[in-house]
């Protein structure tokens, strides 16, 4: 149990119920006085404490406040407490001047809108709000009537952190990179999704695993919309996405010889949606190879 010096009279007094302070330790404006239940009915200054701190074993029992219509655009905490509930609905633009350091918090019924100001009411982000039904807000006064938001539980969590209430520069690492910056590895503070990944230099942009008998095999096929054998070693690739042009892409291959010792790939026709992929022995004889082909370049 707290023991607590009460300054007037110079003893000490105890909470009757036990916690940190009794239920009506006072008044906000003229002297801090409890009830008399320990016998003293004495009044305590405005400020408990030796102006270096003050231990508190045990809750601080803070009040809640009359509800506020919000009739005007600036809210005002009516009599004690530090938690409101805010009824009306008309756009806020400030609230009451309060002691340096009082912390207030505010729970929203329905939707009005919190408009931001850079120094009499500082909202997280910069940015103005409308809130929902039960949306609580924080807020610490800076003193003069200037108060700054120190924290907001929502009832809709996504809402407190998406694109359309920051600016690209607030959520750098939320920003989509687009194609143009992947391919041209601009220095920006953006991410790279999974489904444009493959426009970075580095991504290879076709993989296709070919047959002896000029067939896709089952394997690892990627951008790959058919495969036509058009004759002995002589297969046609179609990409399901072109490349910038026929010169923008490029094509390394792996060949399974089989029982061939020597054998030989190259990639005659390039265009924009496809590539000719030729097969031969050593002695310059077209041949059905099974072979893996890998192609990069610019979509």
């Amino acid at each position: 149990m707290a023991n607590y010096t009460d300054k007037n009279a110079g003893d000490p007094w105890l909470a009757a119920d036990g916690n940190a302070l009794a239920d009506d330790i006072g008044s906000p404006s003229t002297g801090h006085q409890h009830d008399g239940s320990e016998g003293h009915g004495t009044i305590l200054p405005d400020v408990i404490g030796d102006g270096v701190g003050i231990t508190i074993d045990g809750r601080i029992l803070l009040d809640k406040g009359a509800d506020i219509s919000s009739v005007g655009a600036q809210l005002i905490p009516l009599g004690g407490g530090n938690f409101f509930d805010v009824t009306g609905t008309t756009t806020i633009t400030s609230i009451a001047t309060l002691q340096a350091g009082t912390v207030l918090w505010f729970q929203f019924d329905g939707a009005l809108l919190l408009t931001h100001n850079a120094t009499s009411l500082i909202l997280e982000g910069g940015v103005n709000r409308t809130t929902e039904a039960k949306d609580i807000h924080g807020f610490v006064s800076l003193g003069s009537g200037n108060w700054s938001e120190i924290s907001r539980l929502l009832q809709t969590p996504s809402a407190a952190h998406t694109l359309a209430s920051h600016s690209d520069t607030d959520l750098g690492t939320d920003v989509q990179a687009d194609q143009t910056a992947i391919e041209a590895e601009t220095d920006e503070n953006t991410y790279i999704p999974p489904d444009l990944a493959h426009y970075g230099d580095w991504a290879t942009k076709g993989l296709v695993n070919i047959t002896a008998a000029g067939a896709a095999d089952g394997g690892i096929n990627y951008n790959l919309a058919s495969l036509t054998d058009t004759g002995t070693g002589d297969r046609t690739i179609v990409h399901d996405e072109d490349f910038s042009d026929g010169d923008a892409q490029g094509s390394v291959g792996s060949q399974n010889r089989g029982t061939v010792n020597e054998a030989f790939f190259y990639f005659n026709t390039r265009a924009v949606g496809s590539v000719q992929h030729l097969t031969e022995v050593v002695d310059g004889t077209a041949t059905d190879l099974a072979a893996f082909v890998a192609t990069w370049g610019d979509h």
